[in-house]
């Protein structure tokens, strides 16, 4: 009956540690990553414009439009 028990906990910590993994690696609702994310709605012209300058960056970056002015812009794999 112990054994049982210790596979099942091992089991559970498993799946609450994927599940985890999975809930913190999901992008955000409101991260724009594309340009045609941008342009999709629910931004100003000027955050649009901002927006795409954000995204079309060399290096991969994405735009946070509920931030606070000059933190918005974002590189890729900050963990934001």
């Amino acid at each position: 009956m112990d054994r049982f028990r210790g596979i099942a906990l091992a089991l559970g910590c498993m799946v609450l540690t994927a599940g985890a993994s999975v809930a913190l690696a999901h992008p955000t609702a409101n991260a724009r990553r594309t340009v045609a994310q941008c342009r999709a709605g629910g931004l100003t012209p000027r955050q649009v414009a901002y927006c795409t300058a954000c995204v079309a960056r060399a290096r991969p970056h994405h735009y946070h439009p509920l931030q606070r002015s000059g933190n918005r812009c974002d590189l890729n794999g900050t963990g934001r």
